[in-house]
């Protein structure tokens, strides 16, 4: 009898993971690890953005974790720039026209609570992709709002697109972007071995990075949403591949009576030539005594 003593690996769910995205960069408790990504991404130190950060919605996605199903956008403010943060773990067809449907409408929202327009926040939607924007080999592609002549027509709402794939040949400059590349690393590591690998760059705030990870990990709550995304998907895979089976043997079989059909017509034409009788044509081929009766006129 074998022994049951085996050790068994730490559940590691991946950071990509809407709700765990959230936790690490949307919560008062790690407003740190908020602040070092925010530092990194915008070229802005640290001691700058540090207490200057506000999470506009944390409450509401504290509550929504307990809620299968639903889903809260990261929404943030800092030195008067709006900055909504976006996990996209998969592209499908209008995703990008969501997204940008989103900021817009937190665009407009916030201008509605101003005096003048010129009072208006800046937007910035900074979206995370596990897949490629339009082919892109950029770490980095930022949209705007311009004429055909390249003519900025405002700067108060602009669309970023990070590749954060695990391709090494992704193009980044290195001044800029280097610590992005870093942090899309983080953001794809496949088990706490490589996420230690991975933080290093960040020095103390790295170890209370896997720290927090690790807690993550044990949260039942999000354990449950985790698991319970897996099931779904793994549902709805089987879905497709029973429609597609269903499909080809609909085809196959479909295809196979119309060969048969096919075949009889051309029997039936063929004992036509012969001068058979049409109703002895009918008995052998199938076909129904009036359809036959149309192949001898279209024939004549």
């Amino acid at each position: 009898m074998e022994k049951e003593n085996k050790e068994t690996k730490p559940r590691f769910i991946p950071l990509t993971f809407d709700f765990m995205f959230k936790s690490l960069f949307a919560t008062e408790r790690n407003m740190k690890i908020l602040t070092a990504l925010l530092s990194d991404y915008t070229n802005k130190p640290y001691k700058e953005l540090e207490g200057k950060i506000r999470i506009l919605n944390s409450e509401l996605i504290k509550n929504h974790f307990k809620e299968k199903g639903k889903r809260v956008d990261t929404l943030i403010e800092v030195d008067n720039v709006l900055y909504n943060l976006e996990m996209n773990t998969s592209y499908y067809k209008g995703l990008l026209e969501r997204n940008t449907s989103y900021i817009s409408k937190v665009y407009s929202e916030h201008q509605i609570t101003k005096e003048t327009y010129v009072d208006t926040k800046r937007c910035i939607q900074i979206n995370f992709n596990l897949f490629k924007v339009k082919r892109s080999n950029n770490l980095r592609d930022i949209y705007k709002i311009r004429n055909n002549k390249n003519k900025e027509l405002t700067e108060n709402i602009e669309i970023h697109h990070v590749n954060i794939q695990r391709d090494e040949n992704i193009c980044y400059n290195k001044d800029t972007e280097e610590k992005i590349y870093k942090w899309g690393k983080v953001l794809t590591s496949t088990n706490m071995e490589e996420l230690e690998r991975n933080v290093k760059f960040m020095g103390e705030l790295g170890k209370e990075f896997v720290s927090e990870v690790n807690r993550l990990n044990s949260d039942e709550f999000i354990i449950g949403l985790y698991d319970g995304e897996l099931h779904d998907k793994k549902v709805k895979e089987q879905m497709r591949r029973d429609a597609i089976e269903e499909g080809l043997k609909e085809g196959l079989q479909k295809g196979k009576l119309e060969g048969i059909k096919e075949n009889n017509i051309n029997n039936a034409k063929k004992m036509l030539n012969k001068n058979c009788d049409v109703k002895f044509i009918s008995d052998i081929t199938g076909l129904s005594v009036k359809f036959i009766n149309k192949l001898k006129v279209s024939k004549a």
